[in-house]
């Protein structure tokens, strides 16, 4: 019978160097009798969504070579056992996304600090994994958010990077009192008419950026980016 292939085997690779099944059974070990354990339900769920939409995993898995490179049988991947793995492993997202993180880390030797929430420096492995109740407050969030990468990896520098529900006195006082460089876009309205009135063009530097809605339009006539940089004092 004819199987795509693609990229499981080097994506099977890369999960079994990081563990990620051994893992997921550690922390959530399944039945005895079941077909497939909750580590490989994942290990396949995350391929699965590298290469096509959550839906009739059992079906993509017979078309793809599954079997052949992760040993797990399409037949058990039906949507009840892929909700069971997902229900399972839900309370424990955090150590799994620490274990996981910290094998990355050996293995691909990316240690720097981060450069936004949960992630390193490169961008290319995440740290931190968190659900939030869909009704929370984002201005309450930042603290435990700035907070829970520093107690895996200890004292490093830390830049989070957000929208403008950054700022409050609470949060720009925590992040001062560590010490940690913040970036987050400043609300338009906050700042006088005048002020924009009064920049120099001529000394800003053109910053080579162009959106997207703008690669069909000769470079000519597409609108320029120029950024300047200053310092402002005022009240949170």
């Amino acid at each position: 019978m004819e199987k795509h292939l693609g990229a499981l085997s080097v994506a099977a690779r890369f999960l079994r160097g990081l563990d990620v099944a051994g893992t997921v059974d550690r922390l959530r070990p399944g039945r005895d009798i079941a077909h497939v354990t909750h580590g490989q339900v994942i290990e396949v769920l995350m391929v699965n969504r590298s290469a096509a939409p959550w839906r009739r995993v059992d079906r993509w898995a017979r078309e793809w070579a599954v079997e052949d490179d992760f040993g797990t049988q399409a037949q058990p991947l039906d949507d009840d056992r892929l909700g069971q793995a997902a229900d399972a492993i839900a309370p424990h997202l955090r150590k799994l996304t620490d274990s996981v993180g910290v094998l990355a880390i050996g293995e691909f030797g990316s240690s720097r600090s981060g450069s936004g929430p949960g992630v390193t420096g490169d961008g290319g492995i995440p740290l931190l994994s968190r659900v939030i109740d869909g009704g929370a407050a984002e201005i309450s969030q930042i603290i435990g958010t700035m907070n829970a990468p520093r107690a895996i990896a200890g004292p490093k520098e830390f830049q989070p990077i957000a929208d403008s529900k950054l700022i409050s006195s609470g949060n720009v006082a925590a992040l001062i009192k560590v010490g940690d460089r913040f970036h987050r876009p400043g609300p338009h309205f906050q700042v006088d008419d005048a002020v924009y009135a009064a920049l120099d063009l001529e000394v800003a530097t053109v910053v080579d950026h162009s959106p997207v809605r703008d690669e069909d339009i000769p470079a000519a006539e597409r609108e320029t980016c120029r950024v300047l940089e200053d310092v402002a004092t005022g009240r949170t």
